[in-house]
């Protein structure tokens, strides 16, 4: 299974960005209609449902979500059900620590006493899509040209240190208060990757190193909660959400880790193939095929399917019985359809036993 880890400094929004983004994707598709190309995110366990729904609640009554402390620790975990392929997300707390100290070294791992952390750090490291939230009010809004150079680093040297251990790992920028800054940054630089190239130039060189190296490195901008209005209490004036928000930028991200998950999961496809598993070439034929995490190829889908049906893997038997019977990836041939469903039928699969007694029928009665 892939894992995905969405990670932040405290005052980020990532809080808010899972949250509300989980339960945009709360619906299952098959039920209410929701769109499929994006998946289905489940909450793994009760606690994480009753604090996304609590969070969402606030929300829609005009109350934001308070940073979360230093040394809080808390698990937020979900399955994104994306078809045939699962990811495991987890929103990542450090428990006080930097950063960095999230992608540190295995040897120094060792020396970790904290179990809470060790685990995060354990998940990060397994995971193959990382994303970082940075709140643009820590850059755009902030005036202190020392603080804003500050917040860089708490980011620039995670994302240098997790490009140079794997460079297979598909990195996320998401940007958060993108209702705040939109205009304003759209006007003078006319996109987030301008601003970041042209204001943040050791993290934009971070991002094109770690590009040179073949790594995905994604930007995005999201607002969550598009949708503000401003509250008065005395002498003081602030922004809350409006009731029934909407959000910005969820789709696109969402579109990503699914077209990101899908290659990861490619990818291990691959790497279980090399390995002989037989089970992980037939896996790599449907990914073929189906053009999930590769340019749709069927001749390539036959091939691993064959290797598979050669060891006598029932499934990609009949997978292979199927390409021939349509033609594709191959010359339409009835004949060798049959010679393949008739293995997968020989070793007790009821499937290709009926469409082997249909296509037999089916030649009898042309023949008659």
């Amino acid at each position: 299974m892939t894992n995905l880890a969405i990670i932040g400094i405290s005052g980020s929004g990532k809080t808010v960005l899972s949250t509300v983004w989980a339960k945009r994707m709360s619906v299952r598709p098959d039920t209410e209609g929701n769109n499929d190309s994006c998946g289905y995110l489940e909450p793994k366990n009760w606690q994480t449902k009753e604090y996304v729904n609590d969070v969402f609640a606030d929300l829609n009554q005009g109350q934001w979500v308070r940073s979360t402390e230093q040394g809080t620790k808390f698990d937020l975990d979900w399955i994104l059900h994306l078809g045939k392929l699962e990811v495991s997300v987890k929103l990542i707390d450090s428990a006080g620590q930097d950063l960095k100290g999230l992608f540190l070294e295995d040897t120094y791992k060792q020396e970790i006493q904290d179990t809470h952390l060790v685990t995060l750090l354990k998940y990060i490291q397994s995971a193959g899509i990382i994303i970082f939230v940075m709140n643009l009010q820590h850059f755009r809004g902030e005036s202190n040209g020392r603080v804003r150079w500050r917040n860089e680093a708490v980011y620039e040297e995670p994302i240098r240190m997790l490009i140079n251990q794997d460079k297979w790992k598909k990195v996320g920028i998401v940007w958060t208060a993108w209702d705040l800054y939109k205009d304003d940054i759209e006007n003078e630089y006319g996109n987030i990757e301008e601003y970041v190239h042209k204001e943040l130039n050791a993290l934009y060189n971070v991002v094109l190193d770690g590009r040179k190296k073949g790594v995905t490195i994604k930007l995005f901008t999201v607002a969550p909660v598009w949708d503000t209005e401003t509250k008065r209490e005395g002498d003081s004036a602030f922004r809350v959400p409006k009731a029934n928000f909407t959000s910005y930028g969820l789709n696109d991200l969402s579109v990503w880790i699914t077209e990101a998950a899908k290659e990861e999961q490619f990818r291990m496809y691959q790497w279980q193939a090399e390995q002989g598993n037989v089970n992980a070439y037939n896996n790599l034929g449907w990914c073929y095929c189906k053009g999930m995490g590769v340019n749709r190829d069927e001749q390539n889908g036959m091939e691993c399917f064959l290797k598979a049906a050669q060891q006598g893997l029932t499934v990609a038997q009949r997978n292979l019985g199927y390409l021939y019977l349509n033609g594709l990836g191959t010359t339409k041939d009835i004949e060798e359809a049959k010679k393949w469903y008739r293995k997968a039928a020989e070793q007790g699969d009821k499937k290709s036993e009926q469409i082997l007694k249909f296509l037999t029928e089916t030649q009898t009665e042309s023949n008659i």
